[in-house]
């Protein structure tokens, strides 16, 4: 079974300290949400952690995704950042 989604969040923004790299709480929070939702409702199909990656842009909002998914015993899961190469606004 493939999968690819992408879901629109709205929140806001945030660094830490003097990091360039961004991260968006309510975006980890849904994601989260949206991962425990896909692997309850797949159960009979034996979907596991190590079947969901992640990908974002912004090495600080993996940083915090992974915090929450080991919270969730969902550290199986591969959270990546993707190198976006010319301008990206």
């Amino acid at each position: 079974m493939r999968v690819c989604a992408a879901v629109g969040v709205d929140g806001p923004d945030r660094r830490e300290n003097e990091s360039s790299s961004f991260y968006n709480l309510t975006e980890v929070d849904r994601t989260v949400s949206l991962i425990r939702s896909l692997l309850s409702e797949c159960g009979d199909r034996a979907l596991s952690t190590a079947d969901v990656a992640v990908i974002s842009p912004f090495r600080t909002q993996v940083k915090k995704l992974r915090q929450l998914l080991r919270q969730h015993q969902l550290a199986g899961i591969n959270g990546t950042t993707l190198h976006v190469v010319g301008p990206h606004n």
